[in-house]
């Protein structure tokens, strides 16, 4: 290589898979070198993703499993009427003397 001119040190020279992870420098392979959807599920580590990798408002309920579905996720009193199904109070929700005559 010492009788070659800079010039002809190209990409044709080295043969298809010559070049191995051992040659490559410390830091030489980032962001830009990954094809797109190249990283998949795999190729993360057991307990790599962290909270901060997660944007806010990026969880919905889709993403939760049904056996989380409980009422401790609700706000207090952000549950209205609206919500409610029809015939869903019935004598056993109301409070001993919650019901008066201005009610009836």
């Amino acid at each position: 290589l010492a009788h070659l001119a800079k010039e002809v040190y190209t990409s044709d020279l080295l043969p298809d898979g010559s070049i191995t992870g051992v040659k490559l420098a410390e830091g030489a392979v980032n962001g830009q070198h990954l094809q797109p959807d190249s990283i998949t599920s795999g190729h993360l580590a057991e307990q790599s993703v962290e909270e901060r990798h997660v944007k806010p408002g990026n969880i919905t309920l889709a993403h939760l499993a049904e056996e989380v579905y409980t009422s401790d996720l609700l706000p207090d009193g952000s549950l209205t009427g609206a919500k409610l199904a029809e015939g869903a109070v019935n004598g056993q929700h109301l409070q001993p003397d919650s019901i008066t005559g201005g009610h009836l």
